[in-house]
């Protein structure tokens, strides 16, 4: 992908400054990526590339980390998820399909538990999210994946 297709823009909530990178954005459906430890947005660039022909995509890069600049206070992913969902909320977005991997994938979960209405879909890769099994190793890995899916 030709870095003349990507739009880099930076977007303010509270004391954070987010770097958002999008690319598609002529088409409805959005998919919004967010990153894992210790990647930043160019963890998604390859797959942008081929999702822009059909869907609006947007990767950003987590509080402190890359271009975005400023921290959440104790970096709880809930807290991480209400800064998403305000720089979300920024661009208009209303319905969308988020995807998070590692440390993204938590911040993506705890989004899809507070903000279940908006979001179309959600994908978590390559993480265990604390408090849903088997992060305390009690239980089969077939419990926590009908866990995630309920």
């Amino acid at each position: 992908m030709a870095q003349s297709e990507l739009t880099h823009h930076h977007i303010s909530v509270g004391e954070i400054s987010l770097h958002i990178v999008e690319a598609g954005q002529d088409h409805p459906d959005s998919l919004v990526f967010l990153h894992g430890w210790p990647e930043d947005w160019t963890e998604w660039q390859r797959v942008m590339e081929h999702a822009r022909k059909t869907y609006h995509v947007l990767a950003l890069d987590l509080p402190g980390v890359g271009e975005s600049h400023g921290t959440v206070p104790g970096g709880e992913k809930a807290a991480l998820a209400d800064t998403i969902h305000q720089a979300i909320q920024s661009l208009g977005l209303d319905t969308y399909l988020i995807v998070g991997h590692d440390a993204g994938a938590m911040v993506a979960y705890a989004y899809l538990r507070k903000f279940p209405a908006e979001i179309k879909a959600a994908v978590l890769l390559s993480s265990v999210i604390p408090g849903v099994q088997p992060w305390s190793w009690g239980n089969s890995a077939s419990t926590s994946i009908t866990s995630l899916i309920c």
